[in-house]
């Protein structure tokens, strides 16, 4: 049985409710050829195949916009619909109502349905941000798959029945609306789950239905699945059951006790099974590179084959891929990806990123080794895939446009497709496309925070790493009473808060969150109380705020590149800085200059640019990264990329001098204040928080914390550190089978 994957029609007329309370969504004709009728406004029109370009299908007060003007249509053709449902159901009115058929089309395209709270609704804040995403006309913007839509659903009744969620103001007769509003988002939960059984692929007659379990359940992380060739057992990385070092290890499936195969101090993760069985090929941690090695499946003498630039980002490394012949194996080496002999250790390079391109990484060769597929990143953490010939991968083909995270590919055993995690609806989850192209398909059961996804080579067996990800802001008293006490959470919410800053003024913070199902920028009191969305651009970041505390500079991706915006503190529309390509922003002390590192030349190098717009100034001229000016105004110190080391050039610019080489992180792991540079390093797997003081050239621990921060921040006075924290577990979780 073919998936029906949009119904088309989904109207209040095809909404029912039997005596005992369950809710049914009925006629599905669009999904069938019909004929096209000329009646009353609410006619259903249609002519020809419901997914031809050109055709006019559903009814007019509920249709997309798409289906308005013809276009192809999807689920998130009915995600539309449904939020136009759920509105009247809320108010009792259309969200989109004219005097005749050709005005109420114009609403539809041209218009916005009127807020709810102008409606006379008592409905709280966080449901009518919902409804306007389930509302939006570019569909790229409008939430993407009916599971997602469901989940918040659920969480808003959760929290409206444990009365944490706030509503709006009172309108009068606020207990009635109140309960007949839930009542209508249970309803609505209903037919979610009624049409949602629609998005979702069937499986045929003679199938077994996809089954989820876990592999692993330890504490700590336990990632990078791979399978033996027979998919009997599964070779993994684990910070083991004290989670003090990461290391290579063995199971069965289904059963048993892991077997621990590498013991060296240093991280050992990425496993790759060679298809022969013989060997299992990882990646060993080594400072600035990274080690090629090969183990037996049964422990013993480790090889090393080939030695590994870092480049840019740690972060890009990936599981290694082999060749189906067992001889190669295709590795990240710096920005590109290579082909090393596993006899003689040789390299070969098969890929280039062109210019705009930060690197290439996370292959995966085709059963038949043929066709090597890989994420090509951009100037940021977003990717896209692409596809080369083994024999010549100067030669690519680009598979997806997305511009979005992909995390992990896998090719499925006959070659079709491939398997790949992307947060291409929101939160992260698997996908998989054909290899000759088209419209990715989520895969069913798996759920959300899955990636990495690997694929036995016989049988039906897969396998993710299930990941629980939580990014909370802390606040640490720096006073040396202060230090004795432990820090303070400012924010315990389940979404992921980080990169956080306080304003000048003492009185807000900005952050990033994904509270709204994409990475955007919003600002809360200096408590971490009554948050609210800045930024709607699905992928902003890195919030730094002006001297003045009424602006607030960010990272943001409306399209293929990173940008700099400013965007005044209150809200509004962000203007653009400049038409540079660029990444973590901060401000001169002064106001008039907005810092930030790009790839122009080739290499990483830190530019500023007027605060008002304007052609951006090169600062550094021997490599440069993210940095912050100094508290006196003189000096720009910087992350040189590439290494472990802390720079500085005077902000008119000139020499470039080296500060320290301790090892602060690439990115803004570290701040300026009044005392010197706060940062944190690492010490017998803890993260440790320094002060490095100019005048002597020497740092001093000042406290441990709880976990890697991403971001420091420190006001103006120096009395606290606001920084963010992760604590984050995973699991590798077994899909039987998959086909």
């Amino acid at each position: 049985m073919q998936p029906v994957s949009c119904i088309g029609d989904l109207k209040p007329a095809n909404i029912m409710v039997t005596d005992d309370g369950q809710v049914k969504v009925l006629d599905f004709g669009l999904a069938k050829l019909t004929e096209a009728t000329t009646g009353a406004e609410d006619a259903t029109l249609t002519v020809r195949d419901r997914t031809e370009a050109g055709a006019i299908v559903g009814t007019m007060s509920y249709m997309s916009p798409e289906q308005a003007e013809g276009k192809p249509v999807d689920a998130r053709s009915d995600i539309f619909s449904f939020g136009a449902v759920l509105y009247e159901m809320l108010t009792g009115q259309r969200a989109f109502q004219g005097d005749s058929r050709a005005s109420t089309l114009a609403a539809l395209l041209t218009q916005e349905p009127k807020p709810l709270s102008q409606t006379g609704s008592d409905v709280p804040q966080e449901f009518e941000k919902l409804i306007a995403r389930c509302l939006r006309k570019d569909r790229e913007r409008r939430l993407q798959h009916a599971s997602d839509l469901k989940v918040a659903l659920l969480d808003l009744k959760e929290e409206s029945d444990s009365g944490t969620l706030g509503a709006a103001p009172a309108r009068g007769r606020q207990t009635a609306r109140r309960w007949w509003t839930w009542a209508a988002v249970a309803a609505g939960v209903a037919v979610l789950a009624a049409a949602g059984s629609l998005f979702i692929p069937r499986s045929g007659s003679n199938q077994s239905p996809f089954t989820v379990k876990p592999i692993t359940t330890y504490s700590g992380f336990s990632g990078s699945a791979t399978f033996s060739p027979d998919g009997s057992q599964v070779a993994f990385d684990w910070n083991g059951e004290k989670q003090d070092n990461t290391d290579i290890y063995v199971k069965l499936v289904d059963s048993g006790a892991p077997l621990r195969l590498t013991t060296n101090p240093a991280v050992d993760d990425s496993p790759a099974w060679s298809p022969d069985g013989r060997q299992i090929a990882f990646l060993r941690d080594a400072g600035d590179e990274a080690e090629l090695v090969l183990i037996s499946p049964l422990g013993g003498v480790e090889r090393k084959l080939a030695d590994l630039r870092q480049g840019v980002n740690a972060s890009w490394w990936t599981a290694p891929a082999w060749t189906p012949d067992s001889k190669f194996v295709a590795v990240r080496d710096d920005t590109a990806i290579v082909l090393v002999s596993v006899e003689s250790g040789e390299k070969r390079k098969l890929t280039s990123p062109p210019a705009g391109w930060a690197g290439d990484w996370s292959p995966a060769v085709s059963p038949d080794g043929r066709t090597l597929a890989f994420a090509r990143m951009r100037n940021g953490p977003t990717s896209d895939i692409f596809l080369a010939r083994v024999s010549d991968g100067a030669t690519s083909r680009q598979l997806t446009h997305e511009n979005r995270i992909v995390l992990g590919l896998a090719w499925t055993p006959d070659g079709k497709e491939i398997v790949f995690s992307s947060n291409r609806a929101g939160d992260k989850t698997l996908w998989r496309i054909s290899a000759s192209g088209g419209m990715p398909e989520r895969l069913p059961v798996v759920g959300d925070n899955a990636a990495f996804p690997a694929i036995a080579r016989q049988g039906t067996r897969a396998a993710f790493v299930r990941y629980n990800f939580q990014t909370s802001l802390w606040r640490l008293d720096l006073d040396p009473e202060g230090l004795r006490r432990p820090a303070v959470q400012l924010m315990a919410s389940r979404f992921n808060d980080a990169d956080p800053m306080l304003s000048p003024d003492g009185r807000h913070i900005a952050f990033t969150s994904d509270r709204s199902g994409a990475t955007d920028v919003w600002v809360s009191d200096s408590q971490g109380a009554n948050a609210v969305q800045l930024t709607s651009m699905r992928f902003a970041r890195d919030p730094y705020w002006s001297p003045d505390s009424k602006n607030i500079v960010f990272e943001g991706r409306p399209g293929d590149g990173s940008l700099i915006f400013v965007i005044a503190a209150g809200g509004g529309k962000p203007r653009q800085l400049s038409s540079e390509e660029g990444y973590v922003p901060s401000w001169s002390r002064d106001g008039r200059w907005v810092y930030f590192f790009e790839r122009k030349t080739g290499t990483v190098q830190a530019w500023k640019v007027p605060a008002e717009g304007g052609n951006a100034i090169q600062l550094t001229k021997h490599g440069g990264g993210p940095g912050i000016e100094s508290v006196d105004g003189k000096y720009f110190y910087y992350h040189m990329a590439g290494a472990l080391e802390l720079w500085k050039v005077p902000v008119q610019g000139g020499d470039e001098t080296l500060v320290m080489s301790e090892g602060p992180n690439f990115m803004n792991f570290w701040a300026l204040g009044t005392q010197g540079l706060y940062f944190v390093g690492e010490a017998e797997n803890q993260s440790i928080l320094k002060l490095f003081r100019f005048e002597t050239g020497q740092s001093r621990q000042l406290a441990v914390l709880a976990g890697s921060p991403r971001r420091l921040s420190i006001p103006t006075d120096g009395r606290w550190l606001l920084y963010d924290l992760n604590r984050n577990e995973s699991d590798i979780m077994l899909i039987e089978n998959f086909r």
